[in-house]
């Protein structure tokens, strides 16, 4: 079950750092 958390953790900093990046970084 430890596996799942660092995974999910994983998955959504990406998601935020995505959507951080997309709105500092426009695209054309």
């Amino acid at each position: 079950m430890r596996r799942i958390i660092p995974s999910a953790f994983s998955v959504t900093s990406s998601l935020e750092v995505n959507r951080l990046a997309t709105g500092q970084i426009p695209h054309d």
